[in-house]
């Protein structure tokens, strides 16, 4: 994993000459672990895991626990492919039933005209919202994501789009495919949820995402309550949340990933306006130390 030939004596050798990225040191200093974190060594992903050993209350080492994720990751980027697929589906069908007993109670009244206007008005998602998701993301996984987001928006009554300049290609990912999704993911899924908490009187989301030979861009806008200064300061923490037990994961996930991949994270938020979540990349991250 380190590139260690045979040839080369590694026991006994500092750390810091066959690994010169090594985090250990840091973990030694603070005293806090750092769990699956994920990064590449030649050109393979690593989940790292990296321990302090304590005694009596201090540190007195600290180990590093490598796995080689590079075939899991490929097998977990067709998985959560296709469960996005299976979700978007999922979400059609409702939709579809949905429409198909609104219809049949206009008919049961004998509303024909309101039924053929419903049938010709109403949509969750319309067509050219779809055509132009996967127009503008050629990135399938994460086209199938949105999608999917997009219907489960419409289906809480919160209005969704992705902004026409927004352009995505494979060409230009800075990270493994599954990390955009997770990023993307939990952004709207964050944003969905607290405008689903309230009655709101605008429900909207706005995503931007912007990948190009100079880096990625991630913008999530929405039009909920925004974000209390005692909160901002936490959100990002692992196990934070104003959910309830066993949430808190999906912002500490946005914020592990910027970190990862040297990225930066931005919040601007206004009580009863909303929230923007920035998230960037530039290309020198791709490497992710």
């Amino acid at each position: 994993m380190l590139g260690i030939g045979e040839d080369r004596q590694a026991e006994g050798r500092p750390l810091k000459e066959l690994y010169p990225d090594t985090k250990l040191l840091e973990v030694m200093e603070s005293g806090r672990p750092q769990h699956n974190v994920s990064l590449q060594l030649n050109g393979n992903h690593i989940l790292a895991s990296r321990i302090p050993l304590m005694e009596h209350g201090k540190t007195a080492g600290a180990i590093t626990i490598f796995r080689d994720k590079t075939e899991a990751i490929r097998l977990a980027e067709q998985l959560t492919g296709t469960s996005d697929m299976v979700d978007t589906l999922r979400a059609f069908n409702h939709e579809f039933m949905n429409k198909l007993h609104v219809i049949l109670g206009y008919l049961q009244l004998g509303q024909c005209r309101a039924a053929m206007e419903f049938i010709m008005n109403t949509t969750l998602v319309s067509g050219q919202a779809v055509v132009n998701v996967t127009r503008q993301i050629g990135v399938p996984h994460l086209s199938a994501l949105v999608i999917g987001k997009m219907m489960k928006a419409g289906e809480l009554g919160i209005g969704f789009h992705l902004t026409p300049d927004s352009f995505c290609g494979q060409e230009y990912l800075l990270m493994p495919v599954d990390c955009y999704v997770t990023l993307v993911g939990n952004l709207l899924e964050n944003a969905i949820e607290e405008l689903n908490s309230r009655d709101y009187p605008v429900k909207e989301i706005s995503l931007g995402i912007y990948c190009d030979g100079k880096g990625t861009m991630v913008v999530c806008t929405d039009t909920g309550g925004g974000i209390p200064e005692e909160v901002r300061e936490n959100m990002f923490r692992q196990g934070f949340s104003t959910k309830g037990r066993g949430r808190g994961t999906g912002m500490a996930l946005v914020r592990n990933l910027a970190d990862q991949y040297h990225g930066t994270v931005e919040v601007e938020t206004e009580a009863g306006e909303g929230t923007c979540i920035t998230v960037s990349f530039q290309t020198c991250s791709r490497q992710g130390g």
